[in-house]
């Protein structure tokens, strides 16, 4: 099985802004993901990333296992749509640190028919009433759903 985990921080002390890191950081997972389009396994939670790095029309159908990078970047709906789009065989999404524009932002993950365990802490830091229907669409639109955390 093929797991890339790439750390692209630019380290204590580079002189790196945040915004060029996270570009970098960008580069680096696009060309991963070009390079690997048979990749399995994808640990981003040491990346700082923006939804660019998801935006391409080239699915990446092997892709099980992604782990999500740091909470310094929001996510709009289009990038978590575009994440959803690249990734359609997912069983396991682990998005603890995303950071996403209001939590209907993530209502698109119901599209992933293969999810089997999805770890988030984004439905804790929401007091919005569309909470409830974004868990309910998730939980009807995967059906083999096994952990919900």
């Amino acid at each position: 099985m093929d797991q890339i985990i790439p750390q692209t921080d630019g380290g204590a002390g580079s002189g790196n802004s945040r915004q060029s890191s996270a570009h970098f950081a960008d580069t680096v997972v696009a060309s991963v993901l070009e390079r690997c389009p048979l990749l399995e396994e994808l640990d981003i939670s040491e990346c700082r990333l923006t939804e660019e790095c998801f935006m391409a029309d080239e699915a990446i159908p092997n892709l099980k296992k992604l782990v999500f990078g740091r909470k310094e970047v929001l996510f709009a709906r289009e990038g978590v749509d575009a994440m959803v789009a690249r990734f359609p065989s997912l069983n396991t999404l682990d998005i603890r640190t995303m950071r996403p524009q209001g939590f209907e932002a993530l209502e698109s993950i119901c599209q992933l028919r293969h999810l089997k365990h999805l770890y988030t802490d984004s439905a804790e830091t929401s007091g919005h009433t569309t909470t409830n229907d974004v868990l309910e669409q998730w939980v009807t639109g995967i059906s083999d759903l096994e952990s919900l955390q």
